[in-house]
């Protein structure tokens, strides 16, 4: 049985990490850490493990396997490389750091130590996300020219966590947050081409109205962008619009990535898949049971991996390629012109 101490016992972590490892059967999650010592004991009150305030106390007395890290995204890469200086094996939540130097660290002392990380990129494990990329292996798109990956979120800034709009917390808004999921699910679905150029542009307009400006307001501290987009080119010709936000003043949510090929196109999550068969065109919505929770099927991958001693489905160098894309959007829209990428 593999060991498992949780650090950050925010909302993440008691509403999807936890549960979920209560389903992996090789796994045990034996402490929790967080600084706030009500939310630490809380939740190892009601999962039964020890609790801890201090990340160091944690992984110095606790004789672990895995840290699940499931704090603030500013704080990621740190704290998966503490990890795995105590030869630990680490499973973190999106993104796998906030900036691309901290990614390299992080990819070049895992490989040091022999220690397996993996992003908890938990969208590439629904079954719908499988569905797409069997649809996709079996030639139903053709050659994927052209994704677009939205987030929109008209009125959804995270306030159950100051983290998310202080920006020495969160590393950046929305396209730090919501883009992290949107970004990778494409790009895995287009196939991973290398990117070559970034165009972006990184904006706040809506959470500084009158009552919500960044000296207080709603949120407290609010030094993110609230909307962002941007356009990714990629070696292969093909090429991603991305669009994301906190706060926009659109007819609708959206969370979803819509591919275009040459034989078809589709959309995700719906797995509507739509082509011209001689003339015939067709929208069909491919029916998959949801059968499988997400959440499990990621923890419980990563765990046979560790004990197998197998590679993940989310290798290090694409969670560090996903964050060079978002870095490149933020200096994209900081320079006003596009930024290449060299791989």
């Amino acid at each position: 049985m593999l060991k498992v101490g949780l650090v950050g016992a925010g909302a993440i972590a008691t509403t999807f990490h936890l549960p979920a490892w209560a389903l992996v059967p090789a796994a045990s999650v034996v402490a929790v850490c967080d600084t706030d010592p009500a939310a630490a004991s809380h939740a190892a009150a009601v999962f039964k493990t020890n609790s801890y305030t201090s990340y160091d106390d944690m992984l110095a007395r606790e004789p672990l396997d895995i840290v699940d890290i499931c704090t603030p995204h500013a704080l990621h890469a740190r704290q998966t490389c503490q990890a795995l200086e105590y030869g630990l094996h680490v499973v973190v939540e999106k993104p796998l750091a906030t900036e691309p130097s901290e990614a390299a660290a992080v990819m070049a002392l895992a490989e040091a130590r022999d220690r397996k990380v993996m992003c908890a990129q938990h969208q590439r494990f629904r079954p719908v996300t499988r569905a797409a990329r069997t649809l996709i292996a079996n030639g139903e798109l053709g050659q994927i020219y052209y994704a677009r990956a939205q987030a929109i979120k008209s009125r959804e800034v995270p306030v159950h966590s100051a983290s998310y709009t202080d920006r020495r917390l969160s590393g950046g808004g929305p396209l730090m947050d919501l883009g992290s999921h949107v970004i990778d699910l494409a790009w895995w679905l287009m196939g991973c081409p290398a990117p070559v150029q970034v165009l972006g542009s990184v904006m706040t307009r809506l959470a500084v109205d009158s009552g919500t400006s960044n000296a207080g307001g709603r949120w407290g501290r609010y030094d993110v962008e609230d909307f962002a987009c941007a356009q990714v080119q990629f070696s292969n010709g093909a090429v991603m619009s991305v669009e994301t936000s906190y706060l926009l003043n659109s007819h609708r949510d959206v969370v979803q990535v819509e591919l275009f090929g040459d034989k078809g196109g589709l959309l995700w999550p719906e797995l509507i898949l739509t082509r011209d068969e001689a003339g015939d065109f067709r929208r069909t919505k491919v029916e998959v049971p949801d059968d499988t929770l997400a959440s499990v099927a990621e923890l419980a991958h990563f765990v046979e991996c560790v004990l197998e001693n197998r590679p993940t489905m989310i290798p290090l160098r694409e969670s560090r390629t996903v964050v060079d894309i978002i870095s490149a959007i933020y200096a994209s829209s900081e320079r006003a012109s596009a930024v290449r990428l060299t791989t």
